[in-house]
């Protein structure tokens, strides 16, 4: 038969004692965990929050109403011409403004301080249209005045055109499920729902 003496139940008692101590840590450093990724993740919505609103701000001021949808030019001379930093420096400073806010968006996606699947959702359109009318120029100006290594200029930009594609191209292969579960709810409330096809 084992004696239990002072001194054991001592040892049983200072082993718990660590053990407990061990969970509770356990348990902060997770609790600490969560309430980081939680900070993070408001972070990252505040931010684009604040690049959606100068967005906004831009396209109330008409800036991309004017430079996306009035401009045109019939090649890269033509537009460095008519709206160019050293022809237009006024109209350069529109165009600057609105390619900006997509390459500083492209470097926020690239560095995961943005959800791409978030700024997709909130306003993909927009820098994919962008890119889409001055993919041209952009590589003109790449070639004609970038220092070396050319290519660097609204990399980041570039970059998040083709993180967005990816996404949109997800995004279609989601479609029908998504149609699907509306359709479903539309049925519970007793309602029809067209046919998008």
């Amino acid at each position: 038969m084992v004696e239990i003496t002072l001194s054991i139940v001592l040892q049983v008692l200072q082993t718990a004692g660590i053990l407990v101590g061990i969970v509770y840590y356990l348990i902060i450093m997770r609790n600490s965990q969560i309430n980081q990724q939680i900070q993070m993740e408001t972070r990252q919505t505040q931010l684009f929050m604040q690049f959606t609103e100068v967005f906004s701000e831009l396209r109330v001021r008409g800036t991309w109403r004017e430079v996306y949808d009035e401009w045109s030019w019939t090649d890269y001379e033509d537009f460095m011409q008519k709206y160019g930093p050293d022809a237009n420096p006024e109209e350069w400073m529109k165009f600057m403004a609105i390619a900006g806010v997509f390459e500083t968006m492209g470097v926020l996606a690239t560095h995961g301080s943005v959800d791409v699947k978030l700024m997709y959702d909130l306003q993909a359109g927009y820098p994919i249209r962008f890119w889409d009318k001055y993919e041209d120029i952009i590589d003109g100006y790449r070639i004609e005045r970038e220092d070396p290594p050319k290519g660097m200029w609204m990399e980041y930009f570039e970059d998040l055109v083709y993180m967005l594609r990816d996404v949109r191209a997800q995004d279609i292969r989601d479609l029908d499920d998504r149609l699907k579960r509306r359709r479903i709810q539309r049925q519970k409330l007793g309602r029809t729902m067209p046919d998008y096809s």
